[in-house]
C-alpha cells in the first residue's frame, strides 16, 4: 500500500541535516528556557511581596505567612539555579552527543561481558 504522504515526508526529513534539527531543538530548548523563566521571574517579584494578602486574613497567621513566603523565596532561588544548569547540561549533551557516546560504550562492555551485543535488551539494559 503506497503512502505518498509519508513518503514525501520521509524524503524531506532524509535532507534535513543533523546540524539543523540540532539548532532547532536547541533553540526551541532556549526558547522555552527563556519563557519559563520570565514566568518565574513575575512570581519570585510577587513572592517578595511582605503583605499578607487580603482573602488569608484570618485563615493563615502572619508568622505561618513569613515562614511560607521565605520557603517559597528560597525554592525560587533554587530554581534559577537548577533550570540554568539544566539548559546548560542537555545542550552539552545534544552538542557532544553524549548519549550516542554512552550507547556505543554500554555495547562495548556487553560484548567484554561476554553476553550478546546485538541482543537490543541487554544493550538496553547496561545502558
Amino acid at each position: 500500500m503506497a503512502l505518498p504522504y509519508l513518503e514525501a515526508v520521509l524524503a524531506i526529513l532524509k535532507d534535513i541535516s543533523f546540524k539543523c534539527t540540532f539548532f532547532f531543538f536547541t533553540g526551541f530548548m532556549i526558547l522555552m528556557y527563556i519563557f519559563e523563566t520570565y514566568l518565574n521571574i513575575r512570581q519570585h517579584a510577587a513572592l517578595k511581596l511582605p503583605t499578607l494578602p487580603k482573602p488569608l486574613e484570618g485563615v493563615v497567621s502572619q508568622e505561618k505567612f513569613e515562614k511560607s513566603r521565605a520557603y517559597s523565596l528560597d525554592r525560587s532561588r533554587f530554581r534559577f539555579i537548577h533550570e540554568a544548569v539544566t539548559i546548560l547540561m542537555d545542550t552539552a549533551i545534544l552538542y557532544f552527543g553524549i548519549l550516542p557516546w554512552f550507547w556505543k560504550k554500554s555495547g562495548e562492555f556487553v560484548a567484554y561481558a561476554g553476553l550478546n551485543a546485538e541482543n537490543e535488551i541487554i544493550h538496553t539494559l547496561s545502558f
